[in-house]
């Protein structure tokens, strides 16, 4: 089974991401989604997940927040992320994301294949 959160602070984009991942009709897949760092951060350490797909721009803790504090966990630094960035990220955005050790990046908005490249690489899709 292939557990994935989404963290993401607006609510259609999450639902969104849910409904694509829903779309491709794995039977092996189980999908939580949270609004904020703070959630994710409590989840991820309740649960077992093999993919985290998070948002960059979130109040409160941003992405890359969440991204260090899961990279300095020794429980989660190995978990795949697939970073969602802002509308308008630019190659500094992409380089400082990679840094901070994401396994894949889409930028918002994204098509479905543009994720779904992500998935394969990162779960072997």
């Amino acid at each position: 089974m292939s557990r994935v959160l989404i963290v993401d602070d607006e609510a259609n984009v999450r639902t969104a991401v849910m409904q694509l991942l829903l779309s491709f009709n794995r039977s092996d897949l189980n999908v939580d989604q949270v609004s904020n760092g703070a959630e994710a951060l409590r989840r991820l350490q309740s649960r077992h997940y093999d993919l985290m797909l998070a948002d960059t721009d979130m109040p409160g803790m941003s992405g890359a927040d969440l991204m260090r504090s899961v990279r300095g966990n020794d429980k989660l630094d190995s978990l795949p992320v697939i970073m969602m960035l802002a509308v308008g990220a630019g190659r500094q955005t992409v380089h400082d994301a990679v840094a901070l050790g994401i396994s894949g990046f889409v930028i918002k908005p994204f098509r479905p294949d543009q994720l779904l490249v992500q998935l394969r690489k990162v779960l072997g899709w």
